[in-house]
């Protein structure tokens, strides 16, 4: 049964306050198993950047009065992708039912009898003050906290009451208020309950690594002309001070730096966790794909597997295959790593690791593997590899008298152009862990003003060679080359000092 004949379903997904590492699980499962992606301005890239390559795209975006697309034009959009039996991602900054207009998409959506589910999103009127080191309600200053949006006419007409608003005890946010700050902090002075030097916050681009936080009183606020960049939230209320003792986000080593890694899917999530955890905007880019092999190559694998004295291992990848598909380690055979990277996913496995060289490379594994060997001449080694991979290894060992058993157990493609939607700016750094990925990289022109780290001096051979200006890791592994985007953030490469 093909596509258009399945009946069709609309996921409204809270796509969070930017950082990608606040979208839901359930939120990244449907983005990533969508059909088509009908997304918002304040959609991050970083959120996007799940988004399969597949997929059709629709920006339906509003930005400074400026619409995209009205309305009921998305709604007969969603019910029209719907109707094609597609799997539809409504993508909605913050929460779908939280100033996003959810209610009204669902309604249209029951009344052309179209399947849906909600997944709500952590919201910025929460989010951004927490990155900002501001409690919305702590006993000591706040028991309460209200939300508001600064959109539509400000004053007695308007939907808000301002005026009526007391800031004692109180925390007000404000979404979407950022052009008409000046004169909502002037209607919340009419009211005479609330004092001129109320604290307020405002928070910009929150939760990123561009996040900019600006400090000043409500007195202040009512006078400036100054006119705020958007997206961001208006914070007003005593918790306001908590910030100078709690402030958090931007003291992490690689705040402010964004990080393209370009690991294939599936394999990028650990280093992707390491940045995060140190301050990093992390985009999934990848420049490859991954699948495996054929059955009958499996099989082939699993019975080698049996006569061999030792088996070579010169990928994480390959190493997974491996442990998939043998129910545990083969007696009596050795097990050599290249590097950290692939002895992690063997340890992990409760496989045994009998050689790693001190530095990753061919050269150094099949040394590492002559040196322990009593007679190459008996050995027999497998080597469970990627099609595309390089016969370093083989031809050393082979150059011994080592008899080799190649099996080719997964494919590696460059993914076709893609994510041509993503920007470069100015604190960003890109990450490239493989031969492949490394020719997938260069073949994307325009991003070729990024600064890369390369995981060996051998992925970055060929990026030097096409003038990519490149900084190489201390050692194939993931803390190595955090390490190294930390070294080039503190020189000031990534535009923060």
């Amino acid at each position: 049964m093909n596509r258009t004949q399945l009946r069709g379903t609309v996921a409204l997904v809270g796509a969070g306050p930017g950082d990608p590492g606040l979208l839901t699980l359930r939120g990244r499962q449907r983005i990533e198993e969508a059909d088509a992606v009908v997304y918002d301005y304040l959609v991050s890239e970083g959120v996007r950047s799940f988004i399969g390559p597949a997929a059709e795209c629709f920006f339906v975006g509003k930005q400074a009065g400026k619409c995209a697309m009205v309305q009921p034009e998305i709604n007969a959009l969603l019910v029209q992708l719907a109707q094609a039996g597609k799997r539809v991602v409504r993508l909605k900054g913050g929460d779908p039912f939280l100033f996003g207009r959810g209610g009204e998409e669902c309604s249209a959506l029951q009344a052309a009898g179209v399947p849906f589910e909600v997944v709500p999103g952590v919201n910025s009127a929460f989010a951004a003050p927490a990155y900002a080191g501001i409690p919305v309600t702590d006993r000591r200053y706040a028991s309460s906290v209200t939300v508001a949006t600064g959109h539509g006419q400000i004053g007695d007409e308007g939907p808000v009451a301002w005026k009526n608003i007391s800031l004692q005890g109180n925390t007000l946010v404000v979404l979407m208020g950022m052009r008409k700050a000046r004169d909502i902090a002037i209607e919340l002075l009419s009211g005479g309950d609330n004092s001129p030097t109320t604290p307020v916050a405002v928070v910009v681009h929150g939760t990123l690594g561009s996040q900019r936080v600006r400090r000043l009183t409500l007195g202040a606020l009512a006078r400036t002309e100054e006119v705020f960049e958007a997206p961001g939230v208006l914070v007003m209320g005593d918790v306001v001070d908590l910030r100078d003792s709690l402030r958090w986000c931007d003291q992490r080593p690689l705040a402010g730096v964004r990080v393209w890694n370009t690991r294939p899917v599936g394999k990028e999530r650990r280093l992707t966790a390491l940045l995060q955890a140190r301050g990093a905007d992390v985009l999934h880019v990848p420049m490859v794909s991954l699948e495996r092999a054929e059955r009958t190559q499996l099989n082939q694998l699993v019975e080698m597997a049996k006569g061999a004295t030792l088996i070579a291992l010169t990928s994480s990848y390959a190493a997974q295959v491996l442990i998939d598909e043998c129910p545990e380690p083969p007696p009596n055979v050795r097990i050599a790593a290249v590097g950290e990277k692939t002895a992690a996913v063997l340890r992990r496995a409760k496989w045994p690791v009998h050689l790693l060289p001190q530095f990753a490379s061919a050269s150094n594994l099949a040394k590492v593997i002559l040196d322990e060997s009593e007679d190459p001449s008996r050995e027999v080694v497998l080597f469970p590899k990627a099609e595309t991979a390089k016969s370093d290894l083989s031809d050393i060992l082979r150059g011994t008298g080592v008899h080799v058993d190649e099996v080719v157990v997964y494919s590696n493609r460059i993914l076709a152009e893609s994510y041509s939607h993503l920007q470069p700016q100015k604190n960003d750094v890109a990450v490239v862990t493989s031969d492949l990925g490394a020719l997938g990289w260069m073949q994307r022109d325009h991003w070729s003003e990024i600064p890369l780290i390369a995981i060996s001096e051998g992925v970055a051979a060929p990026l030097r060679e096409a003038g990519r200006v490149t900084q190489v890791s201390d050692s194939a592994s993931d803390s190595s080359l955090v390490a190294e985007i930390e070294r080039w953030a503190d020189e000031g490469a990534g535009g923060r000092n």
